[in-house]
C-alpha cells in the first residue's frame, strides 16, 4: 500500500492506517508552516520498540504529533491524532523515510518513560529498550549476537548514559528530574520488553543484579547464551515468555541446554509472564529462593524449568 511518495506498507499490516494518519497530518501541518515531529510511542512503533504499558488504555494510542509551543493550532486529541505542544531540540530529532522527522531513539524512550514515569519498572524498562535500538541503528545491527558483541564493549554503553541524562535534561520536562534515577541503571542488553521489565523489577527490588545475555559453557563443552547470570553463584535465570519455545523441537532441544549447564555445576531459575505482570512479587520471591539456595549449597531438583517451559507452552498452544 503506497502511502505517499517513497513510503509504502504492507497492505496487511494494522499499522498503516496509524501511519497514512501520521504522514497526512505531517504534510498538512508542514503546509501550513508548522514544524512536526512523530514522538512517543508512535515513535516507538516507527523505530521498534516494543514496550509493556502499565495501563491498558495507553496500548491503542493515538497518532502523535509534537508541535512547537508557538503554534496557533490547538494541543489535544481528535480523529485519531495527538497533537502535544511541546519545544523539541533539533537534535533530538531525525529524518525518517516519507519525509517524516521522528524523535531519535534516545529521546523516544525518554518520553516514553516520562508517560510512564508513575509506575518506575516500565519507565525503567523503554528506556533499556530505546537505548537498544539506538545502538542497533547506530551500528548498523541486526542480529542478536552482534549487538551482544558490541555491548562488550563498556564505553558504548557509558557514552549513552551520558547522552540520556543530557537529552532529559534538555528536554525539561515536567517530573522528568524522577527518572534520572534510573537513568544509570538502564542496560541495552535486554533484548525484549519481557526481559526489560524483569531487569527493571530487580533493579527497583533492590537484589543483587545479574549480567545479562551472557555465554556460559555445558559439561559438553558447548557454548549457551543465558538470559540473566548471577556468576558468582552459578545461578542461570530464564525468562520464559509465550513465544520463546515454539514448537516441540524447541522445547526438547531447551531441556537439553539445561541439562548440559546444568551437569557443569549451573543452576537454573525460571519464571513467566504472571510472575511479572502485574506484580513482580512472585518472580522476585522465587530468585531470591534460588539465591539462597545456592548461597547455601543447596542442590535444587531437576525439571522444575522444563515443567515451567511446558506450562507455557501448553496454555499458549490450547493443549
Amino acid at each position: 500500500m503506497r502511502i505517499r511518495r517513497g513510503l509504502y506498507v504492507a497492505s496487511s499490516d494494522p499499522a498503516h492506517g496509524h501511519l497514512g494518519l501520521l504522514c497526512d497530518a505531517t504534510q498538512r501541518l508542514t503546509g501550513q508552516g508548522t514544524e512536526v515531529a512523530v514522538m512517543a510511542r508512535s515513535a516507538a512503533s516507527l523505530w521498534g520498540i516494543g514496550y509493556v504499558a502499565p495501563h491498558p488504555e495507553l496500548v491503542a494510542s493515538p497518532a502523535t504529533l509534537a508541535i512547537p509551543s508557538t503554534s496557533s493550532h490547538r494541543a489535544g486529541c481528535r480523529a485519531g491524532l495527538q497533537l502535544r505542544k511541546i519545544d523539541i531540540p533539533p537534535a533530538h530529532v531525525t529524518d525518517w523515510v516519507g519525509g517524516l522527522r521522528v524523535t531519535t531513539p534516545l529521546r523516544t524512550g525518554i518520553d516514553l518513560a516520562h508517560d510512564f514515569r508513575k509506575t518506575p519498572r516500565h519507565a525503567l524498562a523503554v528506556m533499556c529498550l530505546a537505548m537498544r535500538c539506538d545502538i542497533e541503528q547506530s551500528l548498523g545491527l541486526t542480529d542478536a549476537r552482534q549487538v551482544s558483541r558490541a555491548l562488550d564493549t563498556g564505553d558504548r554503553v557509558s557514552f549513552r548514559v551520558a547522552e540520556l541524562l543530557h537529552i532529559l535534561d534538555e528536554a525539561n520536562l515536567r517530573g522528568g528530574r524522577a527518572l534520572t534515577a534510573y537513568v544509570e541503571q538502564t542496560n541495552p542488553a535486554l533484548e525484549n520488553p519481557f526481559e526489560a521489565l524483569s531487569w527493571a523489577s530487580f533493579v527497583l527490588s533492590g537484589i543483587a543484579l545479574p549480567a545479562c545475555q551472557k555465554w556460559v559453557q555445558g559439561a559438553s563443552g558447548r557454548w549457551y547464551r543465558v538470559d540473566f547470570l548471577w556468576p558468582a553463584l552459578g545461578l542461570i535465570g530464564e525468562a520464559d515468555g509465550a513465544v520463546k519455545y515454539g514448537t516441540p523441537a524447541e522445547v526438547m532441544a531447551e531441556k537439553r541446554r539445561q541439562a548440559d549447564l546444568e551437569a557443569a555445576g549451573y543452576r537454573f531459575v525460571r519464571w513467566i509472564w504472571e510472575d511479572v505482570v502485574p506484580t513482580p512479587q512472585p518472580m522476585i520471591r522465587r530468585v531470591e529462593r534460588a539465591m539462597a539456595e545456592c548461597s547455601a549449597g543447596k542442590h535444587r531438583p531437576t525439571g522444575v524449568g522444563s515443567a515451567l517451559i511446558a506450562r507455557e507452552i501448553a496454555k499458549y498452544r490450547g493443549l
